[in-house]
């Protein structure tokens, strides 16, 4: 019956009838409570949303798989003390320090739950506990064993500490040579090179670890003839005992399935195998010669075994060569050597065991060429993330260009990484472009919407910021980045105080969503709490210290604190991190120009003038600085500059009026002020003011602008 039950659990979790899988799981782990029946029924738990049942019944759990499941799950629930104690319970490194636990490491990860897997959470639970640099040690030896392992670059990435791409995502450098090759003759090789190669590639893999990590590498070539962990039949239906992994490396087991082949059809020809048993064909009673059988070629017995290697499964070889027609009748004509094959006459006997390592070395290729191209596309794509984490827009722009296929450039995932980069360099219209391009692909995905909406919130675009939040609260309304969109909304139209609730339940939602905190420093702001804004701050920084924008906010909080020193700290952080934002640089110049740094401050203008040549800000900071100096002139130019930017802004006509009185150009400065008056007749009081100053012979109070 525990068989029948565990094979209706697996089919009811297949086609998500979570409650009766659950049900008779339950009936399963009663009749034994084994580990394994212990994992069947948790996932019950967990696909049915009960992960608290799910967390109490893997407490009592002592596998190595269960273990990993445990811990991950309360990581998620917010505990990585209780994480990291469920990860090691029962491992050597329990009671060291991770530096006392890497020679061990080095020499395998058998002792780890679930190998890679379980490094990489190993590295998450130390990374939330604030332990970086012992995180990206363990980010970096898994992306070593394991370079599929997209997620820990990524990681590695934000925090600043990623190599180049290049340099992680790539076989070694033996297998590598193997796989060009394969494609350098086309997919093909010569059986008996074929053949060497495989069992050189297999040699490497030992010597790496291959099959002890069961990293990513291992474990997709593994995929032949050996299930996933995750894919692995219950055991009460594969075989009594623990679900079976492979002894031997994934291209050792496949010379092995190769020798099997050749074995199954040695018979079938007439042939001795290696071993040196002599095999008498099929009729043969004693005295009488027999006939012999039909050989298949080389390039039959090639495909035949290969057939047996069929990259997934591993079937029985010896049917696999009946059913390709190996053993047909003995009517069929004799094959004698290929040509040139370099196998003599007296070795006829060994063709068969080549030819069968031929054509699984063959596949073996053409599994390594695979994995070769799919490391390629992978390094591209680290490509993009390593200059996204350097905030160099351009750089990830050209990156971007340059991927392999049009597929690729024209995916949801490149064009918000386009969107994103447009965003940090302040390009805000271009950014709401690409992002428009990423939804239209995916507009069922929510990644980078919580930017997306902030873009629209820089443009100004009400009606497209609320379609957004309908649209997002339709996909997932108690996602983080919905609430981020609609407190974004509630932002726009001046409602601070929804918005910070809005932003309030997106950290709810996602304690680890550093953004939500930021804007929720910006919204405290707003509203003059500049004490519970700095916290906010302060807690996206500790989450993500390479946030810039959280660090901006830093800064203008101290600089409306009057804490001018702690404001130059945290823009020079900002600009440190993006060095290549404008805004950033005209704000830390402003940070300077307050603490008497005056020529700093000229220079970070300077520069901030030449990475945004659109953007009015730094160019009018100058024009005030020149104004103190002395330099009514300078300041004349620069405002003029800063108006054809933005001939719409009211500081900048004010201040080309103020400027002009002090030159004693009276006529022309009642000109600007009259313009600054139309163009914002909010501030009518405030022109007016200046006009009074102005007939009394005194320019505007600067304070005024």
């Amino acid at each position: 019956m525990e068989v029948q039950l565990a094979g209706l659990v697996e089919y009811y979790l297949s086609c998500h009838l979570h409650e009766s899988a659950s049900f008779l799981c339950e009936r399963l782990f009663s009749l034994r409570s084994s580990e394994s029946n212990r994992h069947l029924l948790a996932c019950c738990y967990i696909y049915s949303g009960k992960r608290g049942q799910a967390i109490q019944l893997l407490r009592e759990a002592r596998s190595p798989v269960n273990r990993y499941l445990l811990a991950r799950y309360l990581l998620e629930d917010g505990d990585p003390v209780g994480a990291e104690e469920a990860l090691l319970a029962e491992t050597p490194f329990r009671s060291l320090s991770l530096a006392d636990a890497m020679p061990h490491l080095r020499r395998g990860l058998k002792s780890v739950p679930n190998n890679t897997a379980g490094l990489f959470l190993w590295a998450s639970i130390l990374d939330r506990q604030g332990r970086a640099d012992d995180a990206c040690r363990l980010y970096r030896m898994v992306l070593e064993v394991d370079p599929f392992q997209v997620a820990a670059f990524a990681r590695l990435c934000e925090l600043g500490k990623a190599p180049r791409a290049e340099q992680v995502f790539k076989l070694p450098d033996t297998l590598s040579a193997i796989a060009a090759a394969f494609e350098g003759a086309g997919g093909g090789a010569e059986p008996v090179a074929a053949a060497s190669a495989a069992e050189e590639a297999a040699a490497v893999l030992a010597e790496t670890g291959g099959t002890g990590t069961h990293g990513g590498l291992g474990r997709a070539l593994e995929r032949v003839g050996a299930p996933l962990p995750g894919e692995a039949a219950h055991p009460a239906i594969a075989s009594a005992g623990d679900v079976g992994r492979p002894a031997t490396g994934p291209l050792v087991a496949s010379m092995a399935a190769a020798r099997a082949a050749a074995a199954a059809l040695a018979p079938l020809m007439g042939t001795a195998d290696r071993a040196g048993h002599d095999y008498q064909p099929a009729g043969h009673h004693g005295g009488a010669a027999a006939t012999p059988t039909a050989r298949p070629s080389i390039t039959e017995a090639a495909v035949a075994a290969a057939s047996a290697f069929d990259g997934r499964h591993s079937p029985s070889p010896a049917s696999r060569a009946v059913s390709k027609g190996y053993g047909a009748a003995a009517s069929q004509p004799a094959h004698a050597p290929a040509a040139g094959s370099g196998v003599a006459e007296d070795d006829a006997s060994l063709v068969p065991i080549a030819a069968a390592e031929a054509g699984v070395a063959a596949a073996c290729g053409s599994q390594l060429l695979g994995l070769s191209q799919t490391l390629g596309m992978l390094s591209a794509l680290g490509t993009v993330l390593w200059w996204q984490a350097q905030h160099r827009g351009d750089r990830v722009q050209l990156a971007l260009s340059e991927l392999q296929t049009p597929s690729l450039r024209a995916s949801a995932w490149a064009h918000g990484q386009a969107g994103l980069a447009h965003f940090e360099s302040g390009h805000y219209n271009k950014a709401a472009a690409s992002f428009a391009l990423m939804r239209s692909c995916a507009p069922y995905s929510l990644e980078h919407c919580d930017i997306l909406s902030t873009t629209l919130w820089h443009l100004k675009k009400h009606a497209d910021l609320l379609l957004l939040a309908q649209e997002l609260r339709k996909i997932d309304d108690g996602a983080s980045q919905t609430w981020i969109a609609s407190g974004n909304l509630f932002s726009l139209r001046g409602d601070h105080t929804t918005a910070l609730r809005h932003f309030e339940h997106a950290i709810t939602a996602n304690d680890r969503a550093f953004y939500a905190r930021t804007l929720a420093g910006y919204e405290h702001a707003q509203c003059g709490d500049e004490e519970r804004a700095v916290a906010c701050f302060r807690q996206a920084v500790a989450q993500n210290p390479r946030h810039f924008t959280a660090w901006a906010g830093l800064g203008m909080s101290f600089l409306r604190q009057q804490a001018l020193a702690e404001a130059v700290d945290s823009f020079g952080q900002a600009v440190e991190l993006n060095s290549r934002s404008a805004v950033l640089r005209s704000f830390f110049g402003i940070a300077l120009h307050a603490i008497g740094r005056v020529d700093e401050a000229i220079a970070q203008l300077e520069r901030a003038r030449v990475l945004d040549p659109s953007n009015p800000q730094p160019t009018f900071q100058l024009a005030r600085l020149m104004e103190e100096r002395g330099d009514l002139r300078a300041a004349v130019r620069f405002l003029e500059a800063a108006r054809r930017r933005a001939p719409t802004e009211f500081s900048v006509h004010f201040a080309l009026g103020r400027v002009k009185v002090l030159l004693g150009k009276i006529v022309e400065a009642a000109g600007h002020f009259e313009t600054a008056s139309h163009v914002c007749p909010a501030k009518a009081n405030t022109v007016q003011a200046a006009l009074v100053r102005l007939q009394d012979g005194e320019p505007p109070e600067e304070s005024l602008y």
